[in-house]
């Protein structure tokens, strides 16, 4: 049997109440053809006094262990989730985004908030073109990866 791709779920937590739900429904839309580390849940078993930095170390351990990671809506206004995506960008890690406004042919346009997040933490990206990687859950469309091999 083929090894199934594992894929890591990516979303605003922080400041928001249903995350939760928004994870699991996530989790519940891949599971079976893809295996699914969802990190709200894994996170959920911490101590109470688990800082943000150690959740964060968490996650990018447990994103460290997949090749894929899964972009939920709202991932740009979140300092954690645009963490994990500029992690997945300099690993080769392929980027599923759902709904997006992207442009992707053969140029890649990245957000403003994106671009903040690669200011504030001073990284340098040299992209090369990438497929269009737009992706609904409601359409019952599988995502598309976006390849980048920084």
């Amino acid at each position: 049997m083929a090894k199934k791709i594992r894929v890591y779920i990516s979303g605003p937590i922080t400041g928001t109440t249903d995350y939760m739900e928004r994870f699991e429904a996530a989790e519940k839309r891949l599971n079976g053809e893809y295996s699914v580390i969802n990190p709200a849940k894994v996170n959920s078993n911490m101590p109470e006094d688990t800082t943000h930095e150690e959740y964060m170390k968490m996650s990018i351990c447990m994103l460290s262990m997949c090749d894929a990671i899964f972009m939920l809506n709202g991932w740009e206004d979140s300092i954690g989730a645009c963490e994990e995506n500029i992690y997945a960008l300099k690993n080769g890690i392929r980027i599923f985004i759902v709904n997006t406004l992207y442009l992707l042919c053969d140029l890649l346009v990245i957000s403003p908030v994106l671009l903040r997040c690669f200011s504030a933490l001073r990284i340098s990206l040299s992209v090369k073109p990438v497929s269009d990687a737009n992706f609904d859950m409601e359409d019952g469309k599988e995502p598309r990866s976006i390849s980048s091999p920084l």
